[in-house]
């Protein structure tokens, strides 16, 4: 009887091991052909997020391109930059000291050449035909920061223009 109960214990065993094989072939099988299923929609989204990634590039060099043709000397400035001139620090440790000389100086057009010609812009959140550059660098060799620019490319005229400690 022992032997018979060993023999029973044997074939149930295995056919578990069968039924799980044949199992794990199906599984198998099905996670095969939902990855395939699936696999080509992950290859669609990335070929679509490269795709937006290099029109966002492609607009950028447009746009780099645009403003390779702009030249300093030909824009003029609105009267809202040419006041900002005038601006006085009223403190710390510049007090009383202009806080934009570079907008009216000698090196003016110089300044705002280096800033076109040494970053890419954006076009502008508020002008239609804007572009606008953020480009690192110092002022008066006593600050780090950014160089801010906006030229309104339907009027020549540049719209913003600063330096902020960052």
């Amino acid at each position: 009887m022992a032997k018979h109960s060993d023999e029973v214990a044997k074939g149930a065993k295995e056919a578990a091991e069968q039924a799980g094989k044949k199992v794990g072939k199906e599984f198998s099988k099905e996670a095969s052909e939902q990855l395939s299923k699936h696999g080509d929609d992950v290859a669609d989204a990335v070929k679509a997020v490269d795709k937006t990634t290099d029109t966002a590039k492609d607009v950028a060099r447009s746009d780099d391109v645009i403003s390779k043709n702009i030249q300093a000397s030909e824009l003029t400035m609105t009267e809202t930059v040419k006041n900002h001139a005038n601006d006085v620090i009223k403190r710390g440790k510049y007090i009383g000291d202009k806080a934009r000389p570079f907008v009216d100086n000698a090196g003016t057009d110089l300044i705002i050449q280096e800033i076109i010609d040494g970053g890419i812009p954006v076009k502008d959140k508020y002008l239609p035909n804007g572009l606008r550059w953020e480009v690192e660098g110092t002022f008066n060799g006593r600050s780090s920061g950014i160089w801010e620019l906006v030229v309104d490319l339907d009027t020549n005229q540049v719209v913003h223009f600063n330096f902020t400690n960052r």
